[in-house]
């Protein structure tokens, strides 16, 4: 459900601790904006799966996977309530997408690391949510959620799938 070809083990993700001094949102946000992201199509088509946020944090580059999944780490470091989260954004014809959806204060916020601006990163739910559409998520205490757009999405990814090799056979 997360693109990976093989299962993810969430748990190797949470294992090493970050190097990033960051301990707070905006300290986060502005680490992450000073990050390359790699604009890919389908970043569950071409990557497979994300990096290791140790990896990340060398490279400071990544889809959208590697940007959300570091944050997602980086905010359970911190003490927060945090989900990474695959599905899709409206906004952007619909494509696969990576955030993460964290809590503070009891009020739940998305945390769209990709966004270059750090007053545009974190975005109250209640705001936002007809923008997002998830289809999996983890949480820090390794719960995985599938939602029911899910079913829809691979469908359809399959159907895509078998057109494409049709396509190349002929």
């Amino acid at each position: 459900m997360f693109g990976s070809v093989r299962p993810i083990d969430f748990r190797s993700y949470l294992e090493s601790e970050s190097k990033v001094p960051a301990r707070e949102v905006e300290e986060i946000c502005a680490w992450l904006a000073d990050c390359e992201y790699l604009l890919d199509e389908d970043p569950l088509e071409s990557c497979g799966y994300s990096q290791h946020p140790d990896a990340f944090e060398q490279s400071r580059k990544g889809v959208c996977l590697d940007h959300a999944m570091w944050a997602w780490r980086k905010l359970i470091d911190c003490g927060y309530d945090a989900e990474y989260v695959v599905g899709n954004l409206r906004p952007y014809g619909g494509n696969t997408h990576a955030w993460v959806l964290f809590e503070s204060e009891g009020q739940p916020f998305i945390l769209e690391s990709v966004t270059k601006t750090v007053d545009e990163m974190v975005k109250p739910l209640d705001k936002v949510r007809d923008q997002y559409s998830p289809h999996c998520s983890v949480s820090g205490t390794l719960v995985r959620k599938a939602y029911g757009g899910m079913v829809e999405h691979l469908m359809r990814r399959r159907q895509d799938r078998i057109q494409r090799e049709r396509e190349s056979r002929s």
